[in-house]
């Protein structure tokens, strides 16, 4: 049982420290490409021959607010990772006709 609860703890906080540093990247331009960083082939390209992958990275990094907000949202995902387990409120009742439901 110990063993168990260690290795669930040692994932969260993988998983945890892992998106952190991915949001952090984010607000120093390592993800979305932004007019400083924008690579030159990307640039050229015309809205006809753009894949909807540079599409993307290239608005996303348009706008610094929008940067903001995907990093604050990934923070609040970090957050849920270290928070308390979920679970079913009808599987904590001592009826045996409740308990039925639980998976």
């Amino acid at each position: 049982m110990l063993k168990n609860r260690f290795i669930e703890l040692a994932a969260r906080w993988y998983v945890f420290i892992f998106l952190i540093q991915y949001s952090v990247a984010k607000i120093f331009g390592g993800q979305f490409y932004t007019q400083e960083r924008i690579p030159s082939d990307v640039a050229e390209k015309t809205l006809a021959n753009a894949t909807h992958f540079e599409l993307a990275w290239t608005f996303m990094g348009a706008s610094f607010i929008i940067v903001v907000y995907r990093y604050c949202r990934n923070c609040r995902g970090s957050m849920f990772v270290m928070g308390k387990k979920q679970t079913n409120r009808r599987c904590n009742t001592s009826s045996r006709h409740d308990q039925r439901h639980c998976i």
